[in-house]
């Protein structure tokens, strides 16, 4: 069994260690007591702990013949070799090269601090790294002094929001791609939780930029390579693992014959397959009765809604899903619970602006009846918290043409509609806005085009042929709209019913009559533009 011999006095605990492990500094997850993706079999464990520090002066005070004195900021440990060999490269080599520090037994390191050091041997006896008192950035730096891959490997696999950028200035500062590869795909992964820590503003620009980078194009296999020439690491060119494709989370089928609450699936189309494909399924908590959806550093965030298809109640719970992991998780819900509310990112500024919408009120006759809201709340995810925003001009439902001036924290009415639509969906490109109405009978359905800079409105001509039959005793109905595109591919506006999806070609402002397939959830949808890895989206089966 590994342990330190303790000469008189003892001390009942390492001077490094505290009785409340559970401090929230730079604490690593035991081996023990990790994640399964954390835990490694044959962990050692040690019953005696203790140690004690002499000021150097001649003899070795009776060092025995399986320890060795090492000797940091002029405080003497007497430490069994294999402790350290077994650990440390840079002691196996020292101790079996015969080289005179081992013949002596004594070491002194130098450019070592001693609180480093003492976390260092803790991780060797217990296998448990607790940096409560010292930087993880001075103990790495340690470690990769001390060639102690083990340690390197612990924290790769243990990796936090509270280490993750200590890993990455420590791969950048040894040239370590495996540790720097590590700690950019946990950053890209937990990119949110990032963005609310101190550690994020540690990062340098370019650092910043890369992973805005890879939220959208997903994280390459290696995002290091080591340049021979120049002894540097520089951002590895390659091909764009993620693309552009267009989601649709659905609405409950409410003329379901089975049960009105399934939850739907979270659909993309495939434009590459010219098919649609199942992503997964949707949280069986979440109830998308009246959602509303919005796209910020390539995270579908889903907030506000009722509880159920009769609408009486409103949902408190959010949920955030990211397209490239494949994984949900729960968001900061709304301070005010609403439905058919607004949303708009400013993501340079990590904001997201939640606009509108309508509360749950009962009428004279005890039924329940919706009521708009003119209040806005901002969420900034750097904060992670959400704030009271300007209040609208008018209380309104759903997509409106307002703009705030972020300046005088004003909203002022940018245009209106100059045809009567009902249940408007509304996108944007470069300067112009895209508004469509998803239903007919007597309101417009054509898509029109706002332009920001003329200020003028156009038609976009709708003329495509719509098949029969459709919802609303077969006038055309439109579930919702989005914009996707992929550089050299072109950009594109599609329109979505459960029948067909339509195109419009951007560039050369027309529609493109191709027969794709409308989406196969039933009810309506509400479609974003995400950037998914086209790993993926297998090939489409007609």
């Amino acid at each position: 069994m590994a342990a330190l011999r303790s000469p008189t006095p003892r001390l009942e605990r390492l001077p490094w260690e505290r009785n409340d492990r559970s401090h929230p500094g730079s604490q690593l997850t035991s081996r023990g007591k990790s994640s399964d993706e954390g835990k490694i079999k044959g962990s050692r464990r040690v019953s005696l702990r203790r140690v004690s520090f002499h000021t150097p002066n001649n003899g070795l005070f009776g060092c025995r013949m399986d320890e060795i004195c090492v000797v940091v900021d002029e405080k003497r440990l007497h430490i069994q070799k294999n402790v350290l060999s077994e650990g440390s490269e840079y002691f196996r080599a020292l101790l079996a090269s015969g080289m005179k520090e081992s013949q002596k037994n004594q070491v002194v390191l130098h450019g070592v601090s001693l609180a480093a050091f003492q976390v260092i041997l803790e991780f060797l006896i217990s296998d448990n790294l607790c940096c409560n008192d010292v930087s993880v950035e001075e103990v790495l730096d340690t470690a990769v002094f001390l060639q102690m891959e083990g340690l390197l490997k612990y924290v790769t696999r243990n990796m936090t929001v509270a280490t993750c950028v200590a890993c990455l200035r420590i791969a950048e500062k040894h040239f370590i791609p495996s540790l720097g590869n590590a700690a950019y795909r946990f950053m890209t992964r937990h990119y949110i939780d990032l963005l609310k820590s101190e550690e994020f503003n540690r990062l340098p620009t370019l650092q910043k930029r890369r992973l805005a980078s890879y939220r959208r194009t997903a994280v390459p296999p290696a995002p290091f390579e080591l340049n021979n020439s120049s002894q540097h690491f520089h951002l590895a060119e390659y091909e764009p693992t993620a693309a552009q494709f267009m989601c649709a989370v659905g609405n409950y089928n409410v003329a379901s014959p089975k049960s009105p609450d399934d939850p739907r699936p979270l659909y993309a189309f495939n434009h590459l397959e010219a098919g649609w494909q199942n992503l997964g399924k949707l949280p069986d908590e979440l109830s998308t009765h009246g959602c509303s959806v919005c796209v910020i550093h390539n995270f579908l965030v889903i907030l506000g809604g009722y509880t159920n298809a009769k609408r009486d109640s409103l949902q408190t719970k959010a949920f955030v899903y990211d397209p490239l992991f494949n994984a949900w998780s729960a968001f900061q819900p709304l301070p005010t619970p609403r439905a058919l509310l607004g949303l708009a990112t400013m993501e340079n500024h990590d904001l997201i602006f939640a606009i509108g919408g309508s509360v749950v009120k009962v009428d004279s006759s005890g039924h329940p009846a919706p009521e708009p809201l003119a209040c806005v709340e901002v969420y900034d995810l750097r904060k992670g918290e959400w704030r009271e925003g300007s209040r609208l001009p008018k209380p309104i439902v759903r997509s409106n043409a307002v703009t705030l001036s972020m300046e005088g924290n004003k909203w002022d009415r940018l245009t209106v509609v100059p045809r009567i639509r009902f249940v408007t969906s509304m996108t944007s490109w470069r300067e112009k806005l895209f508004v469509i109405g998803q239903r007919a009978h007597d309101f417009e359905v054509d898509p029109m085009c706002f332009d920001l800079e003329s200020k003028e409105w156009t038609t976009l001509l709708y003329r495509l042929h719509v098949p029969q039959p459709l919802r609303n005793e077969g006038t055309p109905c439109f579930d919702d709209f989005t914009l996707v595109s992929n550089g050299e591919e072109g950009s594109y506006l599609y329109i979505l019913t459960q029948h067909m999806t339509h195109r419009y070609n951007l560039a050369e402002e027309k529609w493109e009559d191709l027969g794709f397939p409308g989406c196969p959830a039933l009810g309506s949808a509400k479609v974003m533009t995400l950037q998914v890895p086209i790993s993926k989206l297998t090939r489409v089966r007609h």
